[in-house]
């Protein structure tokens, strides 16, 4: 009777793991779906933007803003424009993924690629643009591995050997840094479908991080006796 009962007991405890790896399987697959999602928001919004002004400020000529750039008065005056949703910095690599693609039909080669990927290789010659996200897209490379990846080509970056090491403070500011950008990036992609409720939650949250960054500039001020004014965002 002892033994039957083991049987049992065995082969309910096989049932509950056969189920527990189905609701892992199932997770892992709404995670990919999510994050597909949210990738594929994100470029939507950079690609509508920088549609918007390529159309509007350069006759829809891509080549145009290549050659020209942000140069252009009326971009110069939309950047500056007190009701612009987004920052001027948002618009210029909204505008800037927009050509990428448009010249390198990115978003078709790479679909495992997402706006966050296409903005760490801005800057960099076409040539390496491709070459880069070619590999990350096979290698389901992160953005960080990416961005660590672009910035051995990026001018004044120092090779091994020469390289000044990074101190832990510009560590957690660099990270700090990229993680606001990021999150400024998937909010503009997703600003209309917030509620009042959330909109105040992120102001809240928002003031608290800007008073945490006032107090470390001013300890870090304090410790080279002279002032480092913070520069402040608007609003």
């Amino acid at each position: 009777m002892a033994r039957a009962s083991h049987s049992v007991l065995t082969k309910s405890d096989a049932g509950v793991r056969s189920i527990e790896a189905t609701e892992d399987q199932k997770l892992s697959l709404v995670v990919r779906q999510l994050r597909q999602i949210c990738r594929d928001s994100s470029l939507e919004f950079a690609l509508k933007v920088g549609a918007v002004v390529i159309h509007n400020f350069y006759d829809g000529d891509v080549s145009e803003w290549r050659s020209r750039g942000p140069k252009v008065h009326s971009f110069r005056r939309l950047a500056e424009h007190p009701d612009l949703p987004l920052s001027p910095s948002a618009l210029y690599r909204s505008v800037a993924i927009f050509e990428l693609c448009q010249r390198s039909n990115a978003p078709s080669r790479w679909r495992q690629l997402g706006a966050c990927h296409f903005r760490a290789v801005l800057g960099l010659a076409p040539e390496l643009q491709d070459q880069l996200l070619a590999a990350a897209n096979q290698e389901h490379w992160s953005v960080k591995t990416l961005s660590r990846a672009a910035l051995e080509y990026r001018p004044g970056h120092a090779r091994k050997g020469g390289r000044k090491p990074t101190s832990v403070l510009a560590k957690h500011l660099h990270s700090t840094q990229r993680c606001l950008e990021s999150w400024q990036t998937h909010l503009e992609a997703t600003l209309g479908a917030l509620d009042p409720d959330e909109i105040e939650q992120g102001i809240r949250l928002l003031n608290r991080t800007r008073t945490t960054l006032d107090e470390l500039a001013s300890a870090l001020a304090r410790r080279v006796r002279r002032p480092v004014p913070l520069r402040r965002c608007a609003g």
